[in-house]
């Protein structure tokens, strides 16, 4: 058994593209016992947003606690000459590993390319990393792993997982689709045979990466490394399906968040407040007793995992998805500011197919379709399909949120407000949203 004077483990999952397709998180299909055991163990964040709707620069944020603006990756990391983690934003396994830690990674990791793992995460080992593992083999050296650390008495451990799952194509290595349970399809998606087909493939990825979380779960029991050692699950961001990945929508950026750390963090809660990415690492470093990274821009939701408070913390979320599209979401309502055409990287509100060779100077004259500002009311229209920007009766406060958008563009210096678009659409969503910024930075219309 580990002594307890030592701080405790750490294991922290990141799935891929499952947003919040969990059994534990209300889709009654899907087959995840194993998760909805942690999180009746612990407790569940029901309302923790991505940073960004793919996946580098959200996983930038979770190990870091900053926004992709601050971290520096805006894009995927997928090369040595694409953009990566900038000095000075430390990323939590080399901070875990300054204060001591064996640091491990096994399975999947995308906030950095292949490249520059050894100087951004320097973990002390990786296993089963390369390229894309599956699962099953995640959970093997994991396994394999953790029956060789619980003889370190003296050293605690970071295990960062990864899941390939449930990331497409959802019959990766032979992945078997899974209706056992029925077939929930998303409110958001129509019902036709390729939604189905794809979320039974998308189940039967949980199912398997539930199964390979369970056997990790087994073996940290079997070493009696369990009440040492905090459990956390996340995703990058949301399904990869229709209106969810790459999108602003909150099926694009709504994530897990789940916490299990016996006798400290009481087992069975709901917490409702809405959180980020970037708080789970100061989160995570207060709840152990550690120090926090240098400059995060997250808040330690530690208290409420205590059960000490229930609070919000944060009264907006900012996220944003490449060079196309920025949002800000608050607990009632949601403000997407398109600077690409909104439909280009993903179908338009529901039911609207998306017309084929339409041009960018034929979309700038219906802003009907192609709006440059889309409010959505989140309590009374959860699936955002009415746009109420240009409605006159919501227009003080579009200009409200817009402007704090905007200003924290600008804040964060945002490449976005400064690029030089490609087409005549993006070109004059930028103009427009620099006259905006001007035309709402007089103190009194704030």
């Amino acid at each position: 058994m580990p002594s307890h004077q030592t701080p405790p483990n750490l294991i922290l999952l990141v799935w891929h593209d499952t947003g919040r397709t969990f059994n534990t998180y209300g889709h009654a299909t899907a087959h995840t016992p194993h998760t909805n055991r942690l999180a009746q163990q612990g407790a569940q964040f029901q309302n923790c947003f991505a940073t960004c709707a793919i996946c580098s620069p959200s996983r930038a944020s979770i190990f870091t606690g900053r926004t992709c603006q601050d971290h520096g990756v805006m894009h995927l990391a997928n090369g040595p000459e694409d953009n990566r983690i900038r000095p000075g934003a430390t990323h939590l396994a080399q901070h875990l590993r300054d204060l001591g830690y064996h640091t491990a990674l096994v399975g999947v990791q995308h906030e950095a390319c292949p490249e520059h793992v050894a100087s951004i995460q320097n973990f002390h080992e990786t296993r089963a990393a390369g390229p894309w593992p599956a699962a099953p083999r995640v959970a093997d050296a994991a396994c394999d792993l953790l029956n060789e650390r619980a003889s370190d008495t003296a050293t605690p451990f970071y295990l960062q997982l990864g899941f390939f799952e449930a990331h497409r194509p959802f019959d990766f290595e032979g992945c078997p689709s899974d209706t056992s349970l029925g077939l929930d399809l998303p409110l958001y998606l129509r019902d036709t045979k390729t939604h189905r087909h794809d979320m039974a493939g998308i189940q039967g990825m949980l199912r398997r990466g539930d199964d390979a979380f369970g056997r990790i779960l087994e073996q940290l029991d079997r070493l009696g490394l369990d009440d040492h050692t905090v459990v956390v699950v996340t995703a990058d961001h949301g399904l990869a399906m229709p209106r969810a990945k790459t999108q602003m929508y909150d099926a694009g950026i709504e994530v897990p968040w789940i916490v299990r750390y016996p006798n400290v963090v009481p087992a069975g809660q709901h917490i409702d407040p809405m959180c980020s990415h970037l708080d789970i690492a100061p989160t995570l470093l207060e709840l152990m007793a550690l120090p926090p990274l240098n400059a995060d821009a997250g808040h330690s939701f530690a208290p409420h995992l205590r059960s000490e408070d229930d609070r919000p913390l944060r009264d907006a979320h900012f996220a944003h998805m490449v060079e196309a599209f920025r949002c800000i979401r608050t607990d009632t309502h949601k403000l997407i500011r398109n600077f690409n055409p909104p439909n280009a990287w993903g179908p338009p509100p529901i039911g609207d197919p998306l017309p084929h060779g339409v041009s960018p100077e034929q979309m700038l004259q219906d802003p009907e379709r192609f709006p440059f500002v889309e409010l959505y009311d989140l309590t009374d229209d959860p699936l955002e399909s009415r746009n109420l920007a240009a409605d006159p009766d919501h227009a003080e406060f579009r200009d409200r949120l817009d402007a704090r958008l905007l200003r924290f563009l600008k804040d964060q210096d945002d490449f976005v407000l400064g690029t030089r678009p490609n087409n005549a659409f993006s070109a004059a969503a930028v103009q427009q949203a620099n006259d905006t910024l001007r035309r709402l930075a007089a103190p009194a219309t704030l």
